[in-house]
C-alpha cells in the first residue's frame, strides 16, 4: 500500500 490513508489507521488506531 503506497500513501494509504487508511493504512496509518489501522497501523496507529490511537491517532483516529
Amino acid at each position: 500500500m503506497q500513501n494509504a490513508p487508511m493504512s496509518v489507521k489501522f497501523l496507529r488506531p490511537q491517532a483516529a
